[in-house]
């Protein structure tokens, strides 16, 4: 799988899938300690047919699918929204300094006023959006802007966790009915309880109470709303760049 991911896509793309498998994965490990060497080499299998990329495009598809329902309980795309007056995650002396050193980098915008973005918030998130998108297209040296994409790394991971959720929660409650159902089959047959077999459910019903309750749409905010703060930091630095070759 490292040879054939980058670091975005271990960490934001197959890790969520590989969460929604931990107590199958759990599970199977117990089942097969004793023949662990049959379950390294379906797991090479599975790696060798192109399963890790596979999980890749599954859990960034379940994350895409979901992040316009996010950007709409958030009021917006954070990347745009912390450009507008209303927002309260830069100060008005910062905001004041990105407005004019974008106004200035972007060609063919200018940025709002306060009562624009009152009486017309759709055109002043179209500036802010152009200002957006002008930072990511600048800030791809991943060297260079190593904060910016680590932020994007813990963001792009916490949604396609988030898009997987109903699975999550769905497939570890599965596996802890199971892991119940054999212990106690297991307890009316020979009167002990197979320590194993709890373990695993015991891990899973964990797994459940994460997806259900921990998983939120808040949690996926955090490195959202520190995403946003970096790359708005960007300009400046680009700037700087600018400056130097001009």
């Amino acid at each position: 799988m490292s040879k054939s991911l980058d670091t975005y896509q271990r960490a934001a793309e197959v890790y969520p899938v590989l969460l929604v498998l931990a107590p199958a994965i759990f599970l199977g490990i117990v089942m097969l300690w004793e023949n662990f060497s049959f379950a390294r080499l379906l797991v090479a299998t599975i790696a060798g047919c192109g399963g890790s990329f596979l999980f890749a495009q599954i859990a960034r598809d379940r994350g895409k699918k979901q992040e316009q329902t996010l950007f709409q309980r958030w009021g917006g795309m954070p990347s745009v929204a912390i450009f507008r007056y209303r927002d309260p995650r830069l100060s008005a002396i910062t905001k004041t300094k990105c407005h004019q050193t974008l106004t200035r980098l972007v060609t063919d915008t200018d940025a709002p006023t306060p009562e624009q973005e009152k009486t017309d918030p759709e055109s002043a998130d179209a500036v802010y959006s152009a200002w957006s998108d002008f930072l990511r297209t600048g800030t791809r040296n991943r060297d260079d802007f190593y904060l910016l994409h680590k932020e994007n790394i813990n963001y792009g991971y916490r949604r396609n966790v988030w898009g997987l959720r109903c699975i999550g929660s769905v497939f570890s409650l599965a596996i802890f009915v199971a892991c119940a159902a054999l212990v106690l089959h297991a307890y009316n047959s020979t009167s002990q309880i197979d320590w194993e077999l709890l373990s695993v459910g015991t891990f899973s019903f964990a797994m459940f109470a994460m997806w259900m309750f921990y998983f939120r749409a808040d949690w996926v905010k955090v490195p959202a709303d520190a995403y946003a703060a970096r790359l708005a930091e960007s300009a400046n630095a680009i700037s700087a760049r600018h400056e130097k070759t001009e």
